[in-house]
């Protein structure tokens, strides 16, 4: 979705996912800086 500009369901699915993973868990960040990169287009 994000690679076709569908920034809102991107961002959906981001959230989704990381509702899913641990707290501690190292893909949190990469999803999180996604969102944020996504909100602010």
């Amino acid at each position: 979705a994000f690679e076709q500009r569908r920034f809102g369901e991107a961002v959906a699915a981001w959230e989704m996912m990381l509702k899913l993973l641990p707290a501690g868990d190292a893909r949190r960040a990469v999803i999180e800086r996604s969102i944020r990169l996504a909100q602010e287009k």
